[in-house]
């Protein structure tokens, strides 16, 4: 039987916005036995009515919640919620079709499972619990998963700390729309690969063709493999990891695409912009790092996406394009497109956005959670 808690009184109208996330202000004298993790029914102060069910975190995020009503969360409970996330997924990328094989199959709050990121490579599968409270969880997720899956024998999990995290690098070869890239997923960022750039690295493709690009930040090449095989003249990878360049080498030749129209370069890419001729480049990639994790470091965060995009709007040939991007959670949307115009000031150029890009499909949004809406983009055509 789930535990119960009780909200304080005045605290019922912020609930109508049916954010995932109860903060432990909101709650009336909880119980201090209550363990992370410990499943919680949250009742109502005025007539002791079921809210909503969840899972309880030391913090000041103290209830995520997984329904709004009373339910038992045993591994059933999971594998229905795994089930439905696995047949969206499969209907949004149509994997049948064989021309992609790696995706995210649990995007936290966007598919009613806070904390919880299951990412899917192949026959590979990579689990990230992103607090105590469900970590504790994942013996009955991993169980769930296996039915809906069947893939139990391909499953590692990486918890918040690392515990569970292989010594070992593990490179998973998988198919991203028909193309072939190496994922290093025990020692990678993020869980392996950016899986959510898969949509803006299609988008790069199709304005490839004829052109030269600058894939900046590159890590892995994913959109280097993609301007290549979108029939770009040259393409040049920066990143300032050298294991990361390497892996994008691998990655273009992993898919037959000729070394003469690919330079990797190990750089600083702020050092790198400084020395780039102007004109030099028709497409320019920028996706940087997340520049802040925390409101304390936002206005740094600012004035360094300000810095580097008006360095690569100075470097784009006339009639060429940028996509820029941010995955800084505390940089929201309109905060990001002001910092791009800013920079654009900077440089004195005709700046047109063409397209406003996010994260692909398959990370999906809660509506009512707007932070999971993490990734910003814009597709510039620069004169």
């Amino acid at each position: 039987m789930n535990k119960q808690i009780q909200l304080k009184r005045g605290k019922e109208k912020f609930l109508a916005s049916r954010h995932p996330w109860i903060f432990s202000g909101a709650l009336y004298n909880p119980s201090k036995s209550l363990k992370d993790g410990d499943i919680v029914t949250l009742i109502s102060p005025t007539d002791e009515s079921v809210i909503c069910t969840g899972y309880y975190n030391h913090g000041s995020i103290a209830v995520r919640i997984l329904e709004w009503s009373d339910v038992s969360i045993d591994v059933p409970y999971w594998q229905v919620k795994c089930q439905h996330a696995y047949n969206l997924k499969q209907s949004l990328l149509q994997l049948d079709e064989g021309v992609t094989n790696a995706y995210r199959l649990i995007s936290g709050e966007g598919d009613g499972i806070p904390g919880l990121i299951i990412d899917v490579y192949n026959t590979h599968i990579v689990i990230q619990g992103h607090n105590p409270g469900i970590i504790i969880h994942l013996p009955n997720i991993k169980e769930a998963l296996n039915q809906v899956t069947g893939l139990e024998n391909h499953t590692i999990s990486i918890s918040n700390k690392g515990a569970d995290k292989p010594k070992e690098d593990k490179l998973i070869e998988i198919l991203e729309n028909d193309l072939s890239l190496l994922c290093n997923v025990t020692d990678g960022q993020k869980t392996g690969f950016f899986l959510d750039q898969k949509d803006n690295r299609q988008l790069l493709k199709k304005l490839s063709k004829g052109r030269s690009v600058a894939n900046l930040f590159s890590y892995t090449g994913g959109f280097t493999v993609s301007a290549l095989a979108g029939g770009a003249t040259k393409v040049i990878s920066v990143d300032i990891s050298q294991p990361a360049i390497d892996l994008c080498n691998q990655n273009v030749a992993l898919n037959k695409q000729t070394a003469d129209n690919h330079e990797g370069i190990c750089a600083d890419v702020m050092e790198w912009l400084k020395d780039c001729p102007s004109d030099a480049y028709d497409i320019m990639i920028v996706d940087p790092p997340a520049f802040a994790k925390s409101l304390k470091k936002k206005h740094n965060a600012v004035q360094a996406y300000k810095r580097l995009n008006a360095q690569a709007i100075s470097a784009v040939k006339s009639g060429g394009f940028i996509l820029t991007f941010s995955c800084s959670q505390v940089v929201d949307r309109e905060l990001f497109i002001h910092t791009i115009r800013s920079a654009a000031m900077l440089s004195h150029r005709k700046v047109r956005v063409l397209k406003y890009l996010c994260q692909s499909a398959d990370h999906t949004i809660d509506l009512y959670h707007r932070e999971g809406q993490y990734l910003k983009g814009l597709l510039l055509s620069v004169d």
